[in-house]
């Protein structure tokens, strides 16, 4: 590997958040010389030179670190080439700098590999918690875990809940970790007044509050799904703690409750159904994927691709989507590109395929 240029002085600590898409015609911002060369050099094969400009751009104090696009080419460059110390390195630096979180490390946890079973509805057992949750919890949060255990699934009711500490937060949060990596499902009922609590807490008492106080809350956001809280809340923790927050991650054993009283596994993608999926690397003329994208757009009036495992579009690649993309819209025929890496969204703006499809950006960026 090529020597790299000095990295800029990390702060090191990581972070992230959850999925979602918004839809831009010709990317949010403006492109710079330096996105422009960085997204070439990866087009033809040289990331880590990519990396190597990119690092010199943010090692500067003014201009190109003050540009959000190029801090999520380098996360799209550390992704693919599976440097995670390096992503985690850059998210503390990025939350520091523009005070918002920074993207998610898509591991083996990323909702694609999770392997969400098809929703499973059946009654689960209620088990309601005492007034208080602390040291003296201890056994009721035992039997808890059994119950989990021993139905699969089990609904928690904190409606009678009026008082927390920290080593009774730390009991629930443990095991609330325990059961999700043993597939035990959890409903939450009145979840606002263990939330509440939390909220008092850490208000009254901050940084002298167990750090298990502070996660709990955030695993309470990630069951109930509520990702803009978790985002507040994480930033929060960085900031209190001067370290970083835990990502936001999907819980398969997240259960949401119908009106009927029954429970479900939440939906895990907003990606069309029927979008065509690419994969790899497209390159050359007649790379096969534009094929597959003529062939699905003969069939469909609206065209939806799926680039998310797409890796990489060389630049002469890139010419012949355009060429096929401008067949497919002459002809009538709506084009959006899903899940492209931003050092895909990039090379298009440089050639013009933004132009004829629409892209949709992961709102994380």
């Amino acid at each position: 590997m090529a020597a790299r240029a000095p990295a800029p002085d990390y702060d090191v600590r990581p972070h992230q958040t959850v999925s979602g898409i918004e839809v831009s015609d010709s990317g949010e911002f403006g492109l710079l010389p330096i996105t422009e060369e960085a997204a070439m050099l990866h087009a033809n094969g040289r990331s880590e030179a990519a990396i190597d400009v990119l690092l010199q751009g943010l090692a500067e104090p003014q201009g190109v670190r003050h540009n959000p696009q190029t801090w999520f080419m380098l996360f799209d460059l550390f992704q693919l080439q599976g440097m995670r110390a390096e992503f985690d390195r850059l998210a503390l630096d990025f939350v520091v700098e523009f005070e918002r979180s920074a993207p998610i490390w898509r591991g083996a946890s990323a909702p694609d590999a999770l392997g969400l079973d098809s929703p499973t509805r059946k009654h689960a057992p209620v088990y309601v918690l005492g007034r208080v949750l602390t040291e003296d919890s201890r056994r009721e949060i035992a039997d808890l875990e059994e119950l989990a255990g021993r139905e699969g699934a089990v609904r928690m009711d904190f409606s009678a809940l009026q008082v927390v500490d920290d080593v009774g937060c730390t009991l629930l949060g443990e095991a609330m970790q325990r059961m999700d990596s043993l597939g035990r499902r959890v409903k939450l009922k009145a979840p606002e007044v263990l939330e509440a609590l939390l909220r008092a807490e850490i208000q009254r008492r901050g940084k002298s509050c167990a750090r298990s106080l502070w996660l709990l809350l955030l695993r309470l956001y990630q069951i109930r799904g509520m990702h803009e809280e978790f985002e507040s809340a994480a930033l929060e923790f960085a900031v209190t703690f001067e370290v970083s927050p835990p990502n936001w991650e999907p819980l398969r054993t997240a259960l949401r409750e119908p009106p009927s009283g029954e429970y479900e596994a939440p939906a895990s993608s907003e990606m069309p159904p029927d979008a065509l999926k690419l994969g790899g690397v497209l390159s050359g003329a007649a790379p096969p994927q534009v094929n597959e994208i003529l062939n699905y757009g003969a069939a469909h009036s609206q065209v939806d691709i799926d680039m998310s495992t797409v890796s990489r579009v060389d630049f002469v690649a890139a010419g012949a989507l355009l060429n096929a993309l401008i067949g497919l819209t002459g002809s009538g025929k709506a084009v959006t590109i899903h899940g492209a890496n931003e050092m895909i969204q990039v090379l298009f703006a440089v050639v013009g395929v933004n132009r004829h499809a629409t892209l949709a950006r992961n709102k994380q960026h």
